[in-house]
């Protein structure tokens, strides 16, 4: 019903803006239903040839989870041109969210369905091997609480993917920040 009603208000915005604006549309998808038909550590000539190849091209990383990888796979393979709330007969952008239980990554798509930009946040996921590593090693007897993966793409600029990690040791808690090349940021 939520949902409902935001496309329906997203819908009726985009009626009411003049013409000569920008207009901006909405929509919630919800991937519970996606199935992931393989796993790969490379991408696939079919996918290095798709229109929005440049986003996984940039936020691709073999040691990213597979949760992850799901969902920016659907990214990359969703058509806005295909949905009903598509015009084409003004210049609009289409703000697309694709949830899962572990996270999330809003989209936003131009008129011709390239990805202008993406936001992903994902919780609680499986940390790549070599920054699990590396953390044991330099905190010995600390556990792993909590993580949080972060994904900020712009197209033709560039993309911040940052890790946070909370770590435990008895009732003592440590919050540590890496970039994408798994260095500490402080």
């Amino acid at each position: 019903m939520k949902n409902l009603f935001l496309l329906i208000v997203s819908v009726l915005a985009v009626i009411t803006i003049n013409a000569q604006q920008n207009s901006i549309a909405f929509l919630d998808i919800n991937t519970v239903d996606f199935q992931f038909e393989k796993e790969s550590n490379t991408l696939t000539n079919s996918e290095d040839k798709r229109a929005n190849s440049g986003y996984l091209k940039k936020v691709y990383a073999k040691e990213t989870s597979t949760e992850v990888k799901k969902l920016e796979h659907q990214v990359l393979n969703y058509n806005i041109k295909n949905h009903s709330i598509y015009d084409d007969s003004e210049k609009a952008t289409y703000r697309v969210v694709f949830k899962k239980k572990q996270g999330k990554i809003t989209v936003v798509y131009n008129n011709a369905g390239d990805i202008l930009s993406s936001k992903e946040q994902f919780k609680n996921i499986k940390i790549p091997y070599k920054l699990r590593v590396m953390i044991s090693k330099s905190y010995p007897k600390w556990s792993f609480a909590s993580n949080t993966c972060s994904v900020l793409y712009v197209k033709n600029k560039h993309v911040e993917k940052t890790y946070t990690i909370k770590i435990r040791k008895g009732k003592k808690t440590k919050t540590l920040k890496f970039n994408k090349a798994f260095k500490l940021i402080k």
